[in-house]
């Protein structure tokens, strides 16, 4: 029996099945590596926690050169822009040595770009992201980052709820009650710390 499996390119390989369920939870990796899907997404979570956390740290040296709030905006975007072709450029590089320095074949084994499919999904979630990201800066800048950025995290609140009740996610209602209660503690402890905010930013 034949059965399809997601390589993390994005490409789908053939392989022989013999348990569809293993199937579903793994993803293959460069074509060598198998690895479990909820393995994966937990070290993509840890490192967003990590470094995503993180990303409007540099705002507040900004300031000392008089940079804040939308002014901050397009010098972040430049680096976004940077750090992405950067990342594709490494990919390449990975592909050609794992070729043995066969190029064009590195460029083939490259991601397809499915320019013409994600136009307008791409160009929507860009200009979703781009307008939240806008509106994230304003508010780290006037509340801070202790309130200003957990407020902010309750856009991960607004995924979720989508995730449950439009694609249908989690479908048992235990988990989806241990989830709702779980987002009124996250509302309920950003509530709380706002009420400690000073006021204007000192730092």
């Amino acid at each position: 029996e034949k059965d399809h499996k997601l390589s993390l390119d994005g490409d789908e390989t053939k392989h022989s099945n013999k348990n569809d369920k293993s199937d579903k939870d793994t993803i293959l990796i460069m074509d060598r590596w198998v690895v479990s899907r909820w393995n994966l997404g937990l070290t993509g979570a840890i490192i967003n926690g990590t470094w995503g956390s993180t990303y409007m740290i540099p705002m507040h040296y900004a300031k000392a050169e008089g940079i804040s709030g939308a002014g901050f905006l397009l010098s972040f975007g430049c680096g976004s822009m940077l750090v992405t072709i950067y990342m594709w450029f490494l990919l390449y590089l990975f592909h050609s040595a794992r070729l043995h320095g066969k190029f064009q074949k590195a460029y083939q084994s490259m991601p397809s770009l499915h320019l013409r499919q994600m136009a307008l999904p791409g160009f929507l979630s860009g200009i979703l992201y781009s307008l939240g990201n806008f509106c994230s800066i304003i508010a780290i800048s006037h509340l801070g980052q202790g309130v200003g950025f957990s407020f902010v995290q309750l856009s991960m609140l607004v995924s979720g709820l989508w995730g449950i009740f439009y694609f249908e996610e989690i479908t048992e209602k235990d988990q989806i009650l241990n989830w709702l209660i779980s987002a009124l503690v996250a509302i309920s402890g950003i509530l709380w710390l706002s009420f400690e905010h000073n006021g204007s930013i000192t730092h």
